[in-house]
């Protein structure tokens, strides 16, 4: 059965099930019942008049390592105005959502993931930005105590985000590192203000890995609250100093006197986690052959008029994807009908032309020097995909680091054009399963939808709704000419 209108509105707006992180005790201490002291249900405008702006919902999104995070235990996203608390869980899809809020709110977690970290004091919802993306860091872990300055100092070897763990009052945890690159170094805490419970310090030592001497403890230069201050301590290198060594200890006091307590920090070199420029796996096209066995078939349409594949339902306009199906027959998208089992006319993607929602063919989009085809939260490029080997080597794309792909590699796929070799006259070429899966992810990473506000559903010439799953469509066309019809043997 097809779904309705009703279904696909419901899917888009009704909140899941509560999910999220591990058991552990974090720095950042949640409310002890687990509770909100505020109602966090929320509210579905009815009909279709426009929602009081406090029906809006705020939201948070949580992503690790390039990808939305779903928690696996329960955990909520807490917003607060230094008089206000408010609470909503994050569910299956790894979004928390809540209505009624009115003002500017600090955004943090109730608990931590087991195994990452996050900066609790640098997200902030407003009215005019309501929708927020925590990023989960994952914890570099050691295995010495840090319990001295030489023979059990825990030696940092990666830049990161690491946590301490502080058993009893007084106690200091030492860390060394030294660095191999020139640059400006920092060391934060990440201790929640919100909850202004912990206050963190670092002993600075001068010396070398054999004589240490202490100079001072740092106790600010962060994110501060009454009680709690984060620390902040930087150090510039410049050539002559590499191979100098950098001594801390990690201590703090607690409010309520209560140990253990965790305190996270981070070492970023130049404001950045990473000592090398980013790496990211080069998508390579695989496919191809299915679109030209298609046209050696004469499956292909090459010139008629191409049509949007959205579901006209009453005033909206809608992408249902039940309506289009791999077809075991081609290896292609096809208009499918589930009534009768049929695959009707080749469902095609734009590639060298621009679709109805962006201005610019994806194979020219990156020429006014963005990086709209590197997706996945920037850790998977479709250059090569769309636009061939000439275009990812005269772009600078080639070195293996750069790439992901071994210089044996990427001279193997010299003579690959991409998906823009295989396009038509009117710059489209027909949907594989690898061409659906590029689009769903470029639409996600530039938002075209974004709960009734992406710029899809609010497009000035053709707004189109869709479920989270069906927005890939928003690119394709068919044409009203093809005649393709194929029924599978029961």
């Amino acid at each position: 059965m097809k779904r309705t209108w009703l279904q696909a509105l419901l899917a888009i707006l009704l909140l899941l099930s509560m999910v999220s992180c591990g058991e552990y005790k974090p720095a950042i201490k949640p409310p002890e019942d687990g509770t909100s002291e505020e109602d966090t249900s929320t509210t579905l405008p009815e009909g279709d008049a426009d929602p009081d702006p406090e029906e809006t919902p705020f939201t948070v999104t949580l992503y690790a390592e390039g990808e939305v995070f779903v928690p696996t235990e329960p955990i909520y996203a807490q917003w607060t105005d230094g008089y206000s608390f408010h609470q909503a869980p994050f569910d299956e899809t790894g979004k928390a959502q809540i209505t009624g809020l009115d003002g500017d709110y600090r955004v943090t977690l109730s608990a931590i993931p087991e195994g990452y970290s996050y900066d609790a004091n640098s997200y902030v919802s407003t009215n005019e930005k309501r929708d927020v993306s925590i990023e989960l860091y994952p914890l570099v872990s050691y295995k010495k105590r840090g319990s001295d300055l030489y023979s059990n100092i825990i030696e940092i070897r990666k830049m990161g985000v690491y946590r301490t763990e502080l058993k009893k009052e007084g106690q200091v945890v030492y860390f060394q590192f030294a660095p191999t690159k020139s640059g400006t170094y920092s060391i934060e805490t990440w201790v929640d203000i919100t909850q202004n419970e912990i206050n963190p310090q670092l002993e600075i030592y001068n010396g070398s890995t054999a004589y240490k001497v202490y100079a001072y403890t740092l106790d600010d230069g962060a994110a501060s609250a009454e009680y709690t201050k984060n620390v902040r301590f930087e150090v510039k290198i410049d050539q002559a100093q590499i191979g100098s060594v950098y001594a801390f200890g990690v201590k703090a006091s607690v409010k309520d006197g209560e140990y253990p307590v965790y305190v996270d920090f981070a070492l970023q070199l130049n404001g950045s986690f990473s000592m090398e420029r980013t790496k990211y796996k080069m998508m390579l096209p695989m496919e191809i052959e299915k679109v030209r066995a298609a046209d050696r078939n004469g499956l292909l349409q090459w010139s008629g008029t191409l049509v949007g594949p959205e579901t006209k339902l009453g005033k909206y306009n809608v992408f249902e994807g039940d309506n289009y199906k791999l077809n075991p027959q081609t290896g292609l998208y096809h208009r499918y009908d589930a009534d009768t089992n049929t695959y009707g006319a080749i469902l095609y993607a734009y590639i060298t032309q621009p679709c109805r929602f962006i201005d610019k063919a994806f194979s020219v989009v990156e020429y006014e020097g963005n990086k709209a085809l590197t997706v996945s939260r920037g850790t998977e490029c479709y250059k090569l995909f769309i636009e061939g080997y000439s275009a990812l080597v005269s772009a600078g794309y080639d070195t293996s680091w750069q790439v992901g792909l071994s210089s044996g590699e990427l001279t193997k796929y010299a003579s690959c054009s991409g998906y823009q070799a295989v396009s038509n006259g009117d710059g489209v070429v027909p949907v594989t399963e690898e061409i659906k899966v590029f689009l769903q992810k470029y639409s996600v990473s530039q938002t075209l939808f974004r709960d009734g506000e992406g710029w899809v559903e609010e497009n000035p010439d053709v707004d189109v709704d869709a479920l989270e799953e069906d927005q890939w469509l928003f690119a394709c066309a068919y044409y009203a000419e093809d005649t393709y019809s194929y029924t599978p043997a029961e």
